[in-house]
């Protein structure tokens, strides 16, 4: 069996095999599929055997072509023996055309269109192509020094591959600025505005008008969001009217900051007003008529207590739609001042109980945050924070000393305590109330010396953060506590943060 397909000229021929079963044999001198040039001439290659859909397409395929022009030959051979059982071949040929101008024997000398069937060579603007349509012909030097009257440029040296030497030996030409390959002078190159960056801006370094040879740099928006590239940003229109780096070309991405605030804060010995500018990670939360905290740790993620995130006194979930989050200010009173953040989605953590243990939950929102003085985030802590004796702060839209529920953002500094301590504290509670809950490995206390500073009702959900290593890091989630906050001898609990790391990042990164 013998079959032989040809390709118009300037196409190839190709072959594609997709199945290959035949009777394996030394040579292939039982059965055999051949696959050669111009009738036979010359062999490409002989099959037999089995071989995968993988092996064909990857080692036999790419093998079978033909010249441009040319022609394949296929031609098949079975003898008598029917050792097993062989499900044979499956091909199909393809005619595809041929970039003549991309080939390392390009036939023309200056410019090459490449077309389905065929190419075309072309000139620069100021040449004619000539008789033989391969190469251009120039005008006379005189001609174009009469016409030219721009500054002259002497070359040194080019990067093209094919440069042309001008008739003559001369090493010096005047050039015009052309905005397109053909046609007539239209003024100088431009590359159009340049590509918007993410939480960053463009600034003309040199030039202006998006002009040939004109340098931007990219910046972020410091000090919200940083770039982490080594690269400086720097992009040059270039004589393909596109803005090139000197490095990738890839635009700087603009990561955020967290940690920082725009308002130093002192220590303070109760709860005392939050600065404008202070705590910029807080959010109030609302679930019905309860209200709650929670604070920003990424540019869609918000954490908070689990119990701020399911219906009272339950584990069961609160609808998504009937939880408001607010931030960007720190008084209520001014709610229209607020930014409204719409929530995606809900994740409170599978092992949270009635009793508190687990307190955690994570809220995505639907777009992400643009950060700014007043909005940004905390940052996550270190896995092993030391948190014995640690002092940290917490800040809030609870219930003040008087208890009365204030409009405006507290914020108290803390000390925690050892977890004999914070046990102790609450075995007498319970003497008192059979119902208090238990402290657990996931809980850390906190609170003051003789009483008087505590987190409480209205402040569950914000972060108890400490500065480590320069930043403000999130080590703890307002949890529970007695019934009257800020007594001698007793301390608000508190969800340990770092044991749930594992749990933060892998909710987040499934879910981003």
């Amino acid at each position: 069996m013998n079959w032989t397909r040809c390709a118009p000229p300037g196409f190839t021929v190709s072959l594609n095999l997709i199945h290959l079963d035949l009777e394996n044999s030394t040579n292939c001198e039982h059965d055999a599929l051949m696959v050669s040039y111009c009738f036979g001439n010359e062999l490409i290659k002989s099959l037999c055997g089995t071989l995968s859909f993988m092996e064909l397409q990857s080692s036999i395929n790419p093998k079978l072509h033909s010249a441009p022009g040319g022609c394949l030959s296929i031609y098949f051979h079975s003898d008598d023996s029917f050792p097993q059982v062989h499900t044979g071949f499956n091909a199909f040929h393809q005619i595809q055309d041929i970039d003549e101008c991309e080939s390392l024997s390009n036939p023309c000398s200056h410019l090459c269109s490449n077309f389905i069937g065929g190419f075309r060579c072309r000139c620069p603007h100021g040449y004619l192509l000539n008789h033989n349509n391969h190469t251009c012909d120039g005008r006379e030097v005189a001609d174009m020094m009469e016409r030219r009257k721009e500054d002259m440029f002497c070359v040194q040296e080019t990067k093209w591959e094919r440069p042309v030497m001008l008739e003559g030996g001369l090493n010096c030409f005047i050039m015009e600025c052309m905005e397109r390959e053909m046609g007539d002078p239209e003024g100088v190159m431009k590359c159009g505005q340049p590509k918007l960056l993410v939480n960053g801006h463009v600034k003309f370094v040199k030039g202006s008008k998006n002009e040939y040879l004109s340098i931007i740099q990219y910046h972020c928006n410091e000090p919200f969001y940083i770039s982490k590239e080594k690269q400086n940003g720097n992009y040059t229109c270039s004589a393909s009217q596109k803005w090139r780096s000197t490095g990738n070309n890839i635009l700087p991405s603009c990561h955020y900051v967290c940690g920082q605030q725009s308002f130093g804060f002192g220590r303070i010995w109760g709860g005392k007003v939050a600065p404008s500018g202070s705590f910029p990670w807080q959010v109030h939360l609302l679930n019905g008529i309860h209200r709650g905290g929670g604070f920003i740790i990424g540019e869609k993620w918000l954490m908070t207590a689990a119990h701020n995130m399911v219906n009272y006194g339950t584990t069961f979930p609160t609808p998504k739609e009937e939880i408001k989050v607010y931030a960007g200010h720190n008084d209520l009173e001014q709610l229209g001042s607020f930014i409204a953040l719409n929530i995606s989605s809900i994740y409170v953590h599978a092992n949270y109980t009635t009793e508190y243990d687990n307190d955690i939950a994570l809220i995505k929102l639907t777009s992400p945050i643009t950060f700014n003085r007043k909005i940004r985030p905390v940052c996550l802590p270190p896995k092993h924070v030391d948190l014995s004796n640690r002092e940290g702060s917490v800040s809030g839209y609870g219930v003040t000393e008087r208890y009365e529920v204030s409009n405006k953002l507290l914020y108290v500094d803390l000390h925690t305590v050892t977890q004999i301590q914070c046990r102790s504290s609450f075995n007498d509670l319970r003497k008192k109330s059979s119902d208090t809950p238990h402290v657990t490995d996931n809980m850390f206390c906190a609170g003051a010396v003789g009483g008087g500073k505590d987190s409480c009702t209205g402040d569950s959900g914000s972060a108890f953060v400490v500065h480590e290593n320069g930043v403000y890091c999130a080590a703890g989630i307002v949890s529970w506590g007695p019934k009257y906050c800020g007594k001698n001898g007793t301390y608000g609990v508190y969800t340990y943060v770092p044991r749930y790391l594992d749990w933060i990042n892998k909710t987040m990164s499934e879910n981003d």
